[in-house]
């Protein structure tokens, strides 16, 4: 991404509250993206295709995820077409393919460690992006 894109990004995270960042982006966030939407596709798969037997297959937690995280990187591309009106087919690939990159971490998170720990990663990202920020490290 060119300098400037990820330079507009960065200020624009330092407007936003860290407490709102750890409230919505660390809690709300995955209990909507993981809570919600991951385990619901789990489950409905599982429904559908085991008839609610046994435990769930590992694929339908992998698929969950997969589905999850990119649902999660499309849903910021609101706040990229507000900073860029006329963003890029780059600015979006990247925008959905980093914020699904951390997706399925924080999915994998809550598969195999529990909601928690997904929230906990997702806090954390959030520090260290504005902290890295104020330093002048862009993401």
């Amino acid at each position: 991404m060119p300098t400037e894109v990820v330079a507009l990004f960065a200020e624009f995270g330092k407007l936003v509250p860290l407490p709102t960042r750890l409230l919505y982006g660390g809690i709300t966030e995955e209990l909507l993206l993981r809570w919600g939407l991951m385990t619901l596709f789990v489950w409905a798969t599982w429904r559908l295709f085991q008839k609610g037997q046994n435990k769930p297959k590992s694929a339908y937690f992998v698929v969950a995820i997969l589905f999850s995280s990119v649902v999660f990187g499309v849903g910021h591309l609101p706040i990229a077409f507000l900073l860029f009106p006329q963003a890029t087919v780059a600015l979006v690939i990247f925008v959905i393919f980093a914020n699904s990159l951390f997706g399925s971490i924080a999915g994998y998170l809550y598969w195999k460690r529990g909601l928690e720990s997904g929230i906990l990663a997702h806090m954390l990202a959030h520090v260290v992006m504005l902290t890295a920020s104020y330093f002048g490290a862009y993401f």
